[in-house]
């Protein structure tokens, strides 16, 4: 799955000023589009779902003030994304592959079979497999966060059956010149009753008829005040996942290995 390009991170929330170590409390804020989402061509029914998938996976201001996020792709490797500063470091488990990389930059190190890569054209070929890395894998995980991006266009499909035979509110997906194939569909199926996805189709062309991939949403879990999910099905796992607020800033300065017992 190769989706959007540019994940824009909008407005910071106003924090009330009520703060401890650990927990946060928000103004509740509206599901503001991001610059560039296909207002015109998306439907009031759409958005208004994608506002509600919103809030119960945590709310807006929640979601903006997620600033690290960890999760596994597939058991293939595990990614650490700084929001904030839009930087990614991706560790691949069965291929001694790391990357580090500043997506705002394309800049970043390469270590391969343990030894760092300085040559300019290794550098540069790794550093784009990460970014593509990173498009697709954090899509998988936080893709409800995201149904408001820039480039994206909503239409509501009414009700339809998910995977365990209920009915769910469907959105289908489009993308105008974003992403790597900003060819791909999406169905997205929200439950009406938790307003949470429960299943997503994918078309590789917004044409297609029949879907090329069908996966359940599954486990949800509440990480950092936002809610992620876990499982899609078939073995396709994202766990371990974690939110973090803050991260030593030695995750993104060298290859060492992370001992995730000691973050918080």
């Amino acid at each position: 799955m190769k989706n959007l390009k540019r994940f824009l991170l909008g407005i910071l929330p106003f924090l009330i000023a009520c703060q401890t170590s650990k927990n946060f409390v928000y103004k509740k804020m509206p599901n503001t589009p991001q610059v560039g989402f296909d207002l015109e061509n998306s439907d009031a029914k759409a958005i208004e779902i994608a506002d509600k998938v919103m809030e119960a996976c945590g709310g807006r201001a929640q979601w903006d003030n997620a600033h690290f996020l960890r999760w596994t792709f597939f058991n293939k490797r595990y990614l650490i994304w700084d929001k904030f500063q839009q930087r990614v470091r991706i560790d691949y488990i069965n291929e001694d592959i790391k990357i580090i990389l500043n997506l705002k930059t394309m800049t970043g190190k390469v270590q391969l079979n343990k030894q760092e890569t300085t040559h300019p054209d290794s550098l540069k070929k790794y550093l784009e497999i990460g970014r593509k890395v990173w498009i697709n894998d954090s899509y998988w995980l936080v893709m409800p966060f995201k149904l408001k991006d820039s480039g994206v266009k909503l239409k509501s499909l009414g009700a339809k059956n998910n995977w365990l035979g209920i009915a769910n509110d469907v959105l289908e997906v489009t993308f105008k010149n974003v992403g790597v194939t900003p060819n791909n569909k999406y169905w997205v199926y929200v439950n009406p009753s938790s307003q949470l996805v429960t299943q997503w189709d994918y078309f590789e062309k917004s044409t297609d008829d029949k879907p090329k991939m069908s996966t359940p949403w599954q486990d949800y879990r509440s990480l950092g005040h936002i809610m992620l999910s876990g499982n899609r099905g078939d073995g396709k796992y994202l766990a371990p996942m974690g939110v973090y607020f803050s991260l030593p800033e030695t995750v993104f300065a060298n290859f060492e290995e992370i001992d995730w017992k000691k973050m918080k």
